[in-house]
Parts: C-alpha cells; structure tokens; sequence
C-alpha cells in the first residue's frame, strides 16, 4: 500500500503540472500592460502631461474613424450575404460588395498606419528611438484581427 500511495501521489503531481502548462501555453503572450494599449504607449514613449493630452485626443478621433469604417463593412456584408437566399444571385452586385468591402478594409489600414504617424509625431528626438522599437511590438500590443463574426474560429 505504500508503493500505491507513492505512485498515486506521483501521478497527481504529473496531472498538476500539466494542467499549470497547459494554463500558461493558452494564455495570451502579449507585451499588453494591464491597463491596455494606451497606457502601454504612454509608458513606453514616457508621454509628459501634454502628449498625454494630445495622444488622447488622436485615440478619439481614431476610435470614432474605425467604428464608422467597421460600421460600413458590417453593413456591406450585410447586404452581400443577404443575396444568399436569392435564386439568381446578381453577380455584379456581388463583386461591388466585395470590392467595397476591400476598399474600406484598405481604408482602415492607412487610418491604423497613419495613426501611428501621427503618434510617432507626437514624440521628442529623445523618445524617437523608443518609438522604433515599440513599432516592432505593434502586433503583440494591439491585437490586430480581421474584421470576424468572433463566434467562428
């Protein structure tokens, strides 16, 4: 009975660890600081009282140009996928959806790239080379995701 309580208590620990990594290998690995993306700039570029102002006042405006630019592509696939039920699908119709739904997608790109333009101008020579290196952590500090039904995977 000793050897069983030993290997049982082996098996345990085992069991354990594994449910520890499986934990930490699902866990989202990004550089994410616990108050999200804007924070996480501010902290980096060391943002005074000033630049914290403006920087807020360009994620306003960002944010309310990307709702509008999403609320157009909802929309569009909207009307694309309300075709589906019909006999005769309108080829064209189809293609201009699509090819308006990529328009807009390529909109919000240059809207994303130039926003970081614009923060970018927002730094000080000194804070210059702080914003090189945190344009190379942009995709594990913003989480950059095509525009999904999130309950697909």
């Amino acid at each position: 009975m000793n050897r069983m309580n030993f290997y049982f208590l082996v098996l345990a620990l085992l069991l354990c660890s594994n449910i520890i990594l499986l934990y930490f290998l699902q866990k989202p690995h990004n550089k994410v600081g616990p108050d999200g993306p804007r924070n996480t700039i501010i902290e980096r570029l060391n943002f005074d009282a000033q630049q914290i102002a403006d920087y807020d006042t360009l994620i306003s405006a960002h944010r309310k140009i990307i709702r509008n630019n999403n609320d157009k592509i909802t929309s569009l696939k909207q009307a694309l996928y309300s075709t589906l039920p019909q006999n005769s699908i309108d080829s064209l119709l189809v293609d201009s959806l699509v090819t308006e739904i990529g328009h807009t997608q390529r909109a919000i790109e240059l809207i994303h790239f130039n926003h970081f333009r614009d923060i970018k101008k927002l730094c000080k020579d000194t804070q210059l080379g702080e914003f090189g290196r945190l344009s190379e952590d942009l995709q594990s500090i913003f989480p950059f995701r095509r525009n999904e039904n999130k309950g697909h995977k």
